[in-house]
């Protein structure tokens, strides 16, 4: 919560300094040259089905991620910009052959400062990721990790109404607290994570309301004693946008 809280005064400090800058009313006391520099906010929620495939433990099942991104892009064209994305999982898994069961629970958090030419905008990333893991019924994994990486992104216009989007955050963890790393005292180490997402926004109102749908997968490692795992999620999503201007 702490980290939530501070990345939420940033944005609003941002969005305080676009609303503010001298330059931001010369440009709005000019007829037609105003939307240029109105900084605009925006929240996505969203939710998809999930497919963990985990080599921690060894089996595959099927859960639920919801996640929110809630950003700014402010300046000249509305050129730079700031988000906050956080997503959290989690999942059962099963046997075949065993009644014993695991359990895997996610969250990751970037966030970005970002630079946007045209339909591309790159930035770096500031990453945190949770990892709890109870390995058939016995507490295996419990980690607070962060590290840095980059995010890219390109956005199309396809229709009067429609967008087509891709996204790449790559990030690796280099930092683990230790004090709340896994309960068996064993050596952890953090790893790289790589998250593609494609998808399409359909606007559902002029310039408030969108519908996104979407594919995502992220990919990420983590070492225990020595052994390392690859770990793989993917979603089919589906969420919910709205932005405003100021």
């Amino acid at each position: 919560m702490p980290i939530i809280q501070k990345n939420l005064k940033f944005l609003i400090f941002l969005i305080f300094l676009s609303v503010t800058s001298p330059d931001h009313y010369v440009v709005l006391a000019q007829k037609g040259r105003g939307t240029g520099e109105r900084p605009t906010a925006y929240l996505d929620l969203g939710a998809g089905i999930t497919t963990y495939k985990s080599l921690a433990v060894k089996s595959n099942d099927t859960s639920f991620t919801i996640g929110y991104k809630l950003g700014v892009f402010a300046g000249r064209n509305r050129s730079i910009g700031f988000f906050i994305n956080n997503e959290s999982n989690t999942t059962n898994f099963t046997y075949a052959d065993s009644e014993q069961t695991s359990k895997i629970i996610t969250s990751f958090q970037d966030t970005a400062i970002l630079y946007r030419w045209g339909v591309l905008q790159l930035g770096p990333v500031f990453s945190q990721q949770q990892i709890t893991m109870t390995k058939q019924d016995e507490e295996y994994l419990d980690n607070l990790g962060s590290g840095i990486g980059g995010h890219a992104g390109l956005l199309f216009q396809v229709g009067r109404d429609t967008k087509l989007f891709l996204e790449v955050t790559q990030a690796t963890i280099s930092v683990l607290k230790e004090s709340i790393q896994d309960v068996t005292s064993a050596p952890v180490a953090g790893g790289s994570r790589t998250d593609i997402d494609l998808g399409g926004i359909i606007q559902l109102t002029r310039s408030v309301f969108d519908m996104r749908i979407g594919y995502k997968q992220r990919t990420f490692t983590i070492s225990v004693s020595g052994e390392s795992f690859e770990e793989t999620q993917t979603f089919t999503w589906i969420g919910f946008g709205m932005k405003g201007y100021f």
